[in-house]
């Protein structure tokens, strides 16, 4: 059983496809979307750069800054019909979102970039906390699979104007199994990037998603003053 989809909910699509095999192609999803605890102070956007359609692709994290195994995932965006999942979809999806895929394991990256209406930026870091409520705990099930799912803050590094940190575990109950999935969002002025990793197991989790979104925001930060 693979829980691709199911992470992919992370950053979306939080329900994997029961009954696959590890090991899929690319995927590279733009939407026309504008797309916790807090690391940073919020401050003023008006000072940085918006980053441009033609640089959001460039913004968000890429294959090269993986460790070799990774490749990018092709699974389709379909949604299970439960309102906590749309929301995250909604939101962590941003303008452009990328799944990526460990050939050899169950670990499996999300990553997003989005830029908010002016002014916007640190709202739309809001909008990830308040999912901490309204969608803190909560089940729902997808081909025949039954899953129970919290979504809650953790602390985060300080990455540039401001960023914030969750971890989401989903329980499977039928299959005696977890995933757990880590998650960054940080902005430079109303560009918004995430970065969450997860897996069924693995005990570098926290870290990893750490790196990762260092990279993420240097690759943000540097593509938006370019």
């Amino acid at each position: 059983m693979s829980y691709r989809k199911l992470f992919a909910a992370l950053a979306a699509v939080l329900f994997a496809s029961a009954c696959q095999p590890a090991g899929h192609q690319a995927s590279d999803r733009t939407s026309a979307s504008a797309s916790a605890s807090a690391s940073a102070s919020p401050s003023p956007s008006a000072s940085r750069p918006r980053l441009t359609a033609a640089q959001l692709k460039a913004a968000v994290l890429q294959l090269s800054d993986l460790p070799s195994g990774y490749k990018l995932d092709h699974s389709d965006d379909s949604v299970p019909d439960n309102r906590c999942v749309k929301l995250m979809y909604e939101l962590f999806k941003g303008s452009v979102m990328r799944t990526y895929i460990d050939q050899s394991s169950t670990f499996s990256v999300v990553a997003s970039v989005d830029t908010a209406a002016a002014g916007r930026g640190s709202a739309t870091i809001r909008r990830y906390r308040d999912l901490t409520d309204g969608c803190g705990r909560y089940t729902f099930a997808e081909q025949g699979v039954r899953a129970n799912v919290t979504f809650t803050s953790e602390p985060a590094p300080t990455l540039l104007d401001e960023s914030a940190g969750f971890v989401e575990r989903s329980v499977f109950t039928d299959y005696d199994s977890t995933m757990t999935a880590h998650l960054i969002v940080f902005r430079y002025g109303d560009n918004v990037g995430m970065v969450g990793v997860g897996a069924e197991t693995g005990s570098h989790l926290a870290s990893n998603t750490v790196t990762l979104a260092r990279k993420a925001a240097a690759r943000l930060r540097d593509t938006a003053n370019g």
